[in-house]
């Protein structure tokens, strides 16, 4: 008797604990994940500057770029800053919440409150063969305008490129980068950055990417 209570009994949890199994809320496997990925270093920035003082000059070494339009005796013209950064640990189908391009002004800011202009490259581009005269392609339409109240020299400016990094996330292959530039083209307007190439790390370029996926 005892062992058929005993059998009873067993099979009565298996039973239980089968039918709690199977009744628990089923897992959320679609449910994106909040994450965060900060690009800071050469491998995942590549910075140049184009300018028309020294036209045929590559600055993909400079550790300084410029956004501006100013006079240096015969070195003298507009500078465009180009950026391309490196997405791939992101999934095509990820959703951009938030992405921040911070740099930090240089030495040289000639008016506090300029308008910078920032377009997306349509074509590959080789910084160390980019010049005012070589320039890449880019599309002069699809802007995003960033208007700085006040720039002080040694601090950091922060742009929402987040509108551009979801394209480039969706669609790997388009994924040329940008150029900033000033919007005033009259002499005296504009400031230098620090670039990926200053020794100082805490000055480079940072993009910081919040994103789900």
């Amino acid at each position: 008797m005892k062992k058929v209570v005993s059998v009873l009994l067993t099979s009565t949890i298996v039973c239980f604990l089968a039918f709690t199994s199977c009744t628990e809320e089923p897992c959320d496997c679609n449910k994106k994940i909040a994450k965060t990925l900060v690009l800071n270093s050469a491998s995942t920035i590549t910075d140049t500057e184009i300018f028309s003082g020294q036209p045929t000059t590559p600055k993909d070494s400079s550790t300084h770029l410029g956004v501006a339009v100013w006079y240096w005796g015969l070195d003298s013209g507009q500078m465009k800053t180009l950026f391309q950064f490196n997405l791939s640990t992101i999934s095509t189908t990820a959703i951009i919440k938030r992405a921040t391009l911070t740099v930090q002004e240089s030495d040289s800011i000639f008016n506090p409150s300029d308008t910078i202009f920032i377009y997306k490259i349509t074509q590959a581009w080789n910084p160390a063969l980019t010049t005012w005269n070589n320039p890449p392609v880019y599309d002069s339409t699809i802007k995003i305008i960033d208007l700085k109240d006040t720039i002080v020299s040694n601090t950091f400016n922060d742009y929402d490129i987040t509108s551009l990094v979801q394209n480039w996330v969706n669609n790997p292959a388009q994924n040329f980068g940008m150029i900033m530039q000033i919007a005033d083209q009259s002499l005296w307007h504009g400031y230098n950055i620090c670039s990926i190439e200053e020794a100082n790390a805490t000055k480079r370029p940072k993009l910081i990417i919040e994103y789900e996926e």
